[in-house]
């Protein structure tokens, strides 16, 4: 594209910088044709120690979901 590496990656870290910022929003970011990351909230819970089958509070928390579309979605692998 014409551009350094280091200017690349100046600007990958910018891109990245601004999603970030988005998600933590709360605002969906979008990118047609390739898909759409949501945050989405996860209420506590409890799980449990495999090795020991103790319970563990596990706290709420917001995390990322991902939503391919087109090609990337009819790619073979595991479905929602």
């Amino acid at each position: 594209m014409g551009m350094t590496h280091q200017n690349s990656r100046r600007y990958l870290d910018l891109f990245l910088e601004e999603i970030t910022k988005a998600l933590k929003r709360g605002d969906e970011v979008v990118f047609r044709g390739f898909g759409r990351f949501t945050p989405v909230e996860r209420e506590d819970r409890t799980a449990y120690n495999p090795q020991t089958r103790e319970p563990v509070s596990v706290p709420a928390k917001t995390v990322v979901k991902f939503k391919p579309y087109g090609e990337l979605a009819d790619l073979p692998g595991e479905e929602d």
